[in-house]
């Protein structure tokens, strides 16, 4: 959904705060979601210009509170993702933009019961003091829970997640696997004596970092110890050692029927390549992609190599936001942004692993 701050009526002689909150729904059903948006209260005018004769008033206070009320009256949930004092722009139908210094919040905001195709209007109202909500989502030390789904980290750092509505188990999830690369920017080509690692392989460190009214996150810290480049003759991996670094928050909000993921790879590995593998559990050989224009359904399969003498097809596939697998009983989706390189697993139905990252050095070889 997508979400707007609206100083709504303009008066000059009006406090310049934010007033009024919309949020919109372009989807064709009703919706509750979680929205994130920015909400700003008047600190200062800025001068534009240098002039000496016009005089500000002095900043006022940092904001003690505030609230966000419903069309009904009642107050809406919202939980503060971050502070900052910046720039803002008033808007007037009768004079330029006014230039200010704003106390501006990051907030994700509870929206429940958004009109398909319309919108909902929510006041802005300072407080005297910060507004307290209770938490809505279950977290524990290895553990997200909400009313549609539990997810547990195991000791290793792979995910259990169970759909509590259709009781569907689905593990292990998230697994990172490193491995050789001495393709080009082209095509992935693996040496010949490959060397392939698991995150599993290594203790992770596991520790809750939100534990709010409308999201709670988990973050797992990771460090790899993988071979730094590829052999000098790129038949194998180099025998030298090196630490890679990945870390994920995995979040969970109260309407939420998905887990979400945010990855950071620290990354000084050379000729590999890094993929995030789903053991879904779903014995299927067919995925469904989304292209530009159509979503594409695939039969992935084993090919016989003796019939490419050059080049062995590769078993990757493309996609553009999203990839889909199921076998009648349940389905696995995953939605990713600026990633569009995936593998549905012939030798182990039901394992998707998506493409991180392909380090090499050459644009283009044989």
């Amino acid at each position: 959904m997508e979400c707007l701050s609206w100083l709504l009526p303009y008066d000059e002689r009006a406090s310049k705060d934010d007033k009024y909150l919309f949020i919109f729904n372009p989807s064709p059903f009703e919706r509750s979601d979680i929205v994130e948006t920015n909400v700003e209260f008047f600190l200062q005018d800025v001068v534009v210009g240098l002039n000496p004769e016009v005089k500000v008033a002095p900043k006022l206070p940092p904001v003690e509170g505030f609230r966000l009320e419903g069309p009904d009256g009642k107050t809406i949930p919202y939980q503060i993702v971050s502070r900052e004092e910046g720039f803002g722009i008033t808007y007037s139908k009768h004079d330029y933009p006014n230039q200010t210094l704003v106390d501006r919040f990051s907030i994700l905001v509870s929206a429940e019961k958004v009109p398909a195709m319309g919108w909902k209007g929510f006041k802005i109202i300072r407080t005297g003091a910060p507004v307290q909500f209770h938490q809505s989502v279950h977290v524990g030390e290895n553990f997200l829970e909400n009313d549609f789904l539990k997810v547990e980290i195991s000791s290793d750092g792979a995910l259990r997640i169970l759909d509590k509505q259709t009781k569907a188990s689905y593990e292990p999830m998230n697994i990172f696997e490193d491995s050789g690369d001495v393709g080009d920017e082209y095509s992935y080509s693996y040496p010949e004596h490959d060397e392939r690692v698991e995150s599993t392989q290594f203790q992770p460190v596991i520790h809750v970092i939100e534990r709010r009214s409308v999201r709670a996150s988990i973050q797992i810290d990771q460090t790899m110890v993988v071979p730094a480049s590829a052999s000098s003759d790129e038949r194998s991996r180099s025998s030298e050692k090196t630490e890679l670094g990945v870390s994920t928050v995995i979040s969970l909000t109260p309407f939420s029927k998905r887990l979400d993921f945010k990855t950071t790879v620290r990354n000084s590995v050379k000729d590999h390549r890094f993929r995030v593998l789903f053991h879904t559990g779903i014995q299927s050989r067919e995925s469904y992609a989304e292209t530009p224009f159509a979503v594409v359904k695939r039969v992935h399969q084993e090919y016989d190599n003796s019939r490419f003498p050059y080049e062995l097809p590769a078993f990757v596939s493309p996609m553009q936001r999203f990839v889909t697998i199921l076998d009648g009983q349940k389905g696995c989706t995953l939605i990713t942004r600026g990633l569009p390189e995936y593998e549905l697993s012939v030798r182990e139905p039901g394992v998707l692993a998506l493409t991180l990252l392909r380090c090499v050095g050459k644009l283009s070889g044989r």
